[in-house]
């Protein structure tokens, strides 16, 4: 197989997996959210690419292998950075509910 189809298919994959995990689950059906489901999946597609990456680099012939392992290095960054983005607006977002819980509650000076 060729190294573009390769990558080709791994980025489809992986927008396929990304929807179907975040259409099959809501966060109320179940306690990870869609946050977290996005979360792994984008820290899965890092590895993959990573590891593609490192084995196009591997077996790289001309200077248009070493090119498609040095994109699958930056698709690999990118996906993990994403999900690094994910984890801080998640952690915002129960800082921010747990905040506005606290405010909620009545006060027994009154």
């Amino acid at each position: 197989m060729e190294p573009w189809f390769i990558i080709l298919l791994v980025l489809i994959m992986g927008g396929v997996i990304s929807f179907i995990f975040l259409n099959m689950f809501s966060a109320k059906d179940v306690s990870m959210g869609k946050g977290k489901i996005m979360k792994i999946v984008l820290v899965i597609l890092s590895i993959i690419a990573l590891v593609v990456g490192i084995d196009f680099y591997a077996q790289s012939k001309s200077a248009i292998h070493q090119i498609l392992a040095f994109m699958s290095f930056v698709i690999s960054a990118i996906t993990f950075s994403g999900a690094g983005i994910i984890a801080a607006i998640d952690s915002l977002k129960e800082e921010a509910l747990n905040t506005v819980q606290q405010t909620d509650e009545p006060s027994e000076e009154f």
